[in-house]
């Protein structure tokens, strides 16, 4: 059975984004960002795009798209979001001080 490399990438983006989501988020706005992130934004939007997409440019496309536009995407928003320097001043491995924290500015 051959691997499926996007539902991958999609799980790993979750995990990560889920990560930032708690570390760099301020408590007091967390659930309202993560339900707009995914209820208003990325679930009606797909759902609203892939059946005319579908229809005009054909599944196989569609599903080509889907499966390499996401590490596209991927690298340009590491590149142009400067990610690495994010990662250098607040690393993952180190665990979240009062001071670090986003609730503390």
């Amino acid at each position: 059975m051959p691997k499926l490399l996007p539902a991958d990438e999609l799980l790993a983006a979750n995990g990560l984004e889920g990560t930032l989501l708690q570390r760099r988020v301020p408590d007091r706005l967390r659930g309202r960002i993560a339900s707009l992130d995914f209820f208003v934004l990325l679930l009606p939007l797909s759902m609203a795009l892939a059946g005319p997409a579908g229809a005009v440019f054909g599944l196989t496309a569609v599903f080509v798209v889907a499966g390499v536009g996401p590490a596209v995407v991927s690298l340009l928003v590491v590149y142009f979001g400067r990610m690495p320097s994010d990662e250098i001043a607040h690393p993952l491995d180190h665990p979240v001080t009062p001071a670090d924290s986003p609730t503390a500015a």
